[in-house]
């Protein structure tokens, strides 16, 4: 019975105050292909979504002020964009990520979702690293992005939400 060793068949506690190295690993391998939902991979978290993943937030700090999302995760497409709004640093102060002026998406990504750029005050422009295959952009996205001058809506799109380029105004 495998349920609760580890590769090395060390029993594991119920309270999980370990620091073995080998008890961690497979904890953290347990989660990481057997639950659903949230996960974290390197400079981003997703979430689970119809056909991929969907990006709900990143904590890249782009030097170069070009934020560039990826198109796969585990192997499956990244396909939608929400929450890359807020940054929270360590203090607990919420920013809108005031350094990014760029947001390059992949080809695969097909739904900008509900505020999901939303007061990115110096976001000028989105552009794709392959083609753009939006096909909906939903209420708020780019709400309040005051700069953003440069957005191509592509030949995909069916639906746009009221309300999803509201305050921009450059």
């Amino acid at each position: 019975d495998s349920i609760g060793k580890s590769a090395n068949n060390i029993g594991i506690a119920h309270n999980l105050e370990t620091h073995a190295p080998d008890i961690i690993n497979f904890i953290v391998d347990d989660i990481e292909t057997n639950v659903s939902g949230l996960k974290e991979g390197f400079d981003y978290v997703y979430d689970a979504a119809l056909e991929g993943w969907c990006v709900v937030n990143h904590s890249v700090d782009p030097m170069n002020g070009i934020l560039e999302v990826p198109g796969e995760y585990l192997g499956e497409p990244v396909v939608g964009i929400a929450g890359l709004t807020y940054s929270v640093d360590i203090s607990g102060n919420i920013s809108v990520h005031p350094g990014i002026r760029e947001i390059v998406l992949p080809s695969t990504i097909k739904y900008l979702s509900y505020y999901a750029f939303s007061g990115m005050k110096n976001l000028q422009k989105v552009s794709f690293s392959g083609e753009n295959n939006i096909e909906e952009i939903r209420t708020g996205a780019f709400a309040n992005c005051t700069s953003l001058a440069d957005f191509e809506i592509g030949s995909n799109v069916y639906r746009i939400d009221a309300g999803a380029f509201y305050g921009c105004t450059s």
